[in-house]
Protein backbone atom coordinates (compact mmCIF):
# COMPACT_ATOMS: atom_id res chain seq x y z
CA UNK A 1 0.00 0.00 0.00
CA UNK A 2 1.36 3.40 -0.99
CA UNK A 3 1.00 6.30 1.42
CA UNK A 4 0.05 9.60 -0.18
CA UNK A 5 1.04 12.75 1.71
CA UNK A 6 -1.52 15.51 1.61
CA UNK A 7 -0.20 18.98 0.80
CA UNK A 8 -0.15 21.46 3.67
CA UNK A 9 -3.09 23.82 3.67
CA UNK A 10 -2.75 27.49 4.51
CA UNK A 11 -4.13 28.86 7.74
CA UNK A 12 -6.56 31.70 7.05
CA UNK A 13 -6.90 34.26 9.84
CA UNK A 14 -9.48 37.03 10.09
CA UNK A 15 -7.74 40.37 10.63
CA UNK A 16 -10.75 41.70 12.54
CA UNK A 17 -11.30 39.04 15.25
CA UNK A 18 -8.31 36.63 14.76
CA UNK A 19 -10.55 33.60 14.11
CA UNK A 20 -8.54 31.10 12.04
CA UNK A 21 -9.16 27.98 9.98
CA UNK A 22 -7.04 25.61 7.89
CA UNK A 23 -8.58 25.43 4.39
CA UNK A 24 -7.53 25.56 0.74
CA UNK A 25 -9.35 28.89 0.25
CA UNK A 26 -10.57 31.51 2.74
CA UNK A 27 -14.19 31.21 3.88
CA UNK A 28 -16.77 33.49 2.23
CA UNK A 29 -17.20 35.34 5.52
CA UNK A 30 -15.95 35.02 9.07
CA UNK A 31 -18.38 32.96 11.17
CA UNK A 32 -17.47 34.95 14.29
CA UNK A 33 -17.53 38.62 13.19
CA UNK A 34 -19.27 38.25 9.77
CA UNK A 35 -16.56 40.22 7.89
CA UNK A 36 -16.07 39.29 4.18
CA UNK A 37 -13.31 37.01 2.90
CA UNK A 38 -11.13 39.99 1.98
CA UNK A 39 -10.27 40.48 5.67
CA UNK A 40 -8.52 37.08 5.78
CA UNK A 41 -4.78 36.58 5.36
CA UNK A 42 -3.32 33.18 4.64
CA UNK A 43 0.00 31.62 5.55
CA UNK A 44 1.48 28.16 5.66
CA UNK A 45 2.14 26.77 9.10
CA UNK A 46 5.84 26.18 9.62
CA UNK A 47 6.98 23.02 11.35
CA UNK A 48 7.77 23.60 14.97
CA UNK A 49 5.46 26.60 15.31
CA UNK A 50 3.21 26.69 18.33
CA UNK A 51 -0.12 28.38 18.99
CA UNK A 52 -0.48 30.68 21.99
CA UNK A 53 -3.78 32.01 23.38
CA UNK A 54 -4.15 35.26 25.31
CA UNK A 55 -6.21 34.41 28.37
CA UNK A 56 -7.44 38.01 28.63
CA UNK A 57 -8.99 38.56 25.18
CA UNK A 58 -8.67 35.22 23.33
CA UNK A 59 -6.19 36.41 20.68
CA UNK A 60 -4.32 33.49 19.04
CA UNK A 61 -0.63 33.95 18.21
CA UNK A 62 1.38 31.52 16.07
CA UNK A 63 5.12 31.31 16.67
CA UNK A 64 7.91 29.73 18.69
CA UNK A 65 7.06 31.87 21.73
CA UNK A 66 4.24 34.19 22.79
CA UNK A 67 4.56 37.87 21.86
CA UNK A 68 5.93 40.31 24.45
CA UNK A 69 2.51 42.00 24.56
CA UNK A 70 -0.82 41.03 23.04
CA UNK A 71 -1.47 43.10 19.89
CA UNK A 72 -5.20 43.12 20.62
CA UNK A 73 -5.44 43.97 24.36
CA UNK A 74 -1.80 44.77 25.33
CA UNK A 75 -1.67 42.03 27.98
CA UNK A 76 1.79 40.78 29.01
CA UNK A 77 3.35 37.60 27.56
CA UNK A 78 2.66 36.01 30.94
CA UNK A 79 -1.06 35.97 30.07
CA UNK A 80 -0.49 33.55 27.13
CA UNK A 81 -0.87 29.79 27.37
CA UNK A 82 0.18 27.27 24.75
CA UNK A 83 -2.60 25.54 22.81
CA UNK A 84 -1.86 21.84 22.31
Amino acid sequence: MKIIKMPKLPIWECAECTWSVELEYPPVKCPRCKKPWQTFSGKLKKTGEKKWKCMVCGYIHTGEAPPATCPKCRASYEEFTEIK
